[in-house]
């Protein structure tokens, strides 16, 4: 990744770190509301649970990034992030998005990755982050 120095976490570490959260409320990016297919089933087929731990007091710094990067480059099938903050540990960021499907998602990371987008949030990062894609029960 051209942007990333040789610190930056990589993308392909993850790592767990359960935690309390609560509601960081982020005005402009609201999560879509699903829409609803046959049935009246949600068309959002996956969720992905993102943790992120900013290097310290750049919490905020992190979240507004990853906002802008939202807005600017609206991927296909991704459908909004709802955004948490820990109430154990003030540098971490907890994304919750609503994607169409997870092949919408490798595609989308697969385009940003290559073309560099992540490097400045992993510049921001003090280690690795933790993604989780879940998915509904019948």
């Amino acid at each position: 990744m051209p942007n990333a120095s040789s610190t930056a976490p990589s993308l392909s570490k993850v790592i767990w770190r359960p935690t309390a959260v609560a509601l960081l409320y982020c005005p402009g990016i609201a999560a879509a509301q699903p829409d609803r297919g046959p049935g009246g089933r949600s068309a959002i087929a996956v969720k992905v649970i993102v943790e992120l731990k900013a290097k310290p007091a750049q919490r905020d710094e992190l979240r507004s990034l990853i906002e802008q990067l939202a807005t600017r480059d609206r991927p296909s099938g991704y459908h909004g992030s709802t955004y948490y903050e820990s109430v154990d540990d003030p540098d971490l960021l907890i994304d919750i998005a609503d994607w169409e499907s997870p092949e919408a998602r490798t595609t989308h990371l697969a385009k940003a990755t290559a073309a560099g987008a992540y490097g400045p949030v992993l510049e921001l990062l003090a280690g690795p982050f933790r993604a989780t894609v879940i998915r509904r029960l019948p």
